[in-house]
């Protein structure tokens, strides 16, 4: 288990090691029928199940065996990667937009072009990167700027993305001469990606209890951060690392549907087929003369902890949001400015979409790997 702690609590919980992912494995796959009406194709990757290969997001297929034409048919042998684990009655998305992602950037295939993390702001910085990067024989590639490259210079990008690229040539040519249902590229670990992408500040600590989990890590960062590789602590102590952290007690509220808040409140968290519903509470809370403002107090504690728990059970797809009713349209404001403040610390593409008519927000959040309480139903 990978847990993530800031500002002194858990945010973050991944259980990676308990049930192996395909997520970002890049294949050899068959196309075994193509579906017209709804212009997707059904891609065997050896796995358990077919995967669903977007024709309408994927108009050019990486084919590895002798073709005439680019019409994709039955039988082709394509390079496909898995975008999304398989979620509940969903089989894996596969898309050929194969990408490779390094600390500053992310190479993608058949994407060409070159674009930002939305949370950069810096037109200067983004201009020097553009002009440092046109510089590059990456005409066939697209490339994403992640949040972590605003603090580096454009030619530290740059290297990064030229890095990216020799990768990529390796691995689709290494495709060419692999048999189907080869599985011909993994991504390093999700906790090795986690440290990679979140560690570095001389605050942080990375510790761990698993002496095999620390010389991964050291392997993987001694040569090329040797700041971060500083950062890794081999805990050895008697006393178990999973309850100095409270873990135990963490995992059991991220599994409960009732979260506490600290002004006496509570959600109720119910995840469905569908969508997730979130319903707000005012539970103990000791209301005073001013209920509008008992309410929006408790909105907010709300809006912040319902960040916290989407991130934490890693919950996906549609989520809806029952807050306290309001009649203040100010306060409503308030509440609405505050929740997507709090939905741009999430690493994964989180969107508010609006507040309906009966007063209900509307979030939704990518999926891309199963929720905390799938994923533990199952081991």
């Amino acid at each position: 288990m990978t847990a993530i702690m800031e500002d002194g609590r858990i945010t973050e919980l991944d259980f990676e090691d308990m049930q192996p992912s395909i997520l970002g494995c890049v294949y050899v796959g068959k196309v075994k029928n193509i579906v017209d009406n709804i212009e997707a194709a059904f891609v065997d990757i050896g796995a358990a199940e077919n995967c669903y290969y977007s024709l309408k997001e994927n108009h050019t297929h990486i084919f590895l065996n002798p073709k005439k034409d680019d019409r994709l048919v039955e039988g082709d042998e394509i390079l496909v990667q898995v975008s999304r684990e398989a979620v509940k009655t969903k089989a894996p998305l596969v898309t050929s937009a194969i990408n490779f992602a390094g600390k500053y950037a992310v190479l993608v295939l058949n994407r060409p072009g070159i674009g930002f993390s939305s949370k950069i702001k810096n037109l200067e910085f983004k201009e020097a990167v553009k002009e440092e990067l046109s510089n590059l024989p990456i005409e066939e590639y697209g490339v994403i700027v992640r949040t972590n490259a605003e603090h580096i210079s454009p030619e530290e990008v740059s290297e990064e993305v030229m890095q990216l690229v020799f990768l990529a040539a390796r691995i689709t040519d290494n495709a060419k001469f692999s048999s189907c249902y080869s599985c011909v590229y993994s991504p390093i670990r999700p906790y090795i990606a986690k440290i990679r992408d979140k560690a570095g500040r001389e605050e942080e600590e990375i510790v761990t209890d698993s002496e095999l989990v620390y010389n991964q890590i050291m392997e993987e960062f001694w040569d090329s951060d040797q700041i971060l590789a500083g950062q890794v602590k081999m805990y050895n102590d008697t006393y178990p690392l999973i309850k100095l952290y409270g873990l135990e007690t963490v995992l059991e509220k991220a599994l409960s549907r009732k979260v506490w808040l600290k002004s006496g409140g509570y959600l109720y968290i119910e995840p469905t087929e569908a969508l997730t519903v979130i319903d707000v509470n005012t539970g103990k809370f000791i209301s005073g003369k001013d209920s509008e403002k008992t309410f929006l107090k408790i909105n907010l504690e709300a809006a912040e902890e319902i960040a916290v728990q989407m991130k934490l059970r890693n919950l996906s797809g549609i989520i809806i949001i029952d807050f306290i009713d309001m009649n203040d349209k100010e306060n409503v404001e308030t509440l609405v400015s505050a929740l997507k403040n709090h939905l741009k610390n999430d690493t994964v593409k989180t969107n508010f979409i609006d507040i309906t008519p009966l007063g209900l927000a509307e979030i939704t959040r990518q999926k891309i790997k199963k929720p905390i309480y799938e994923v533990l139903k199952n081991t």
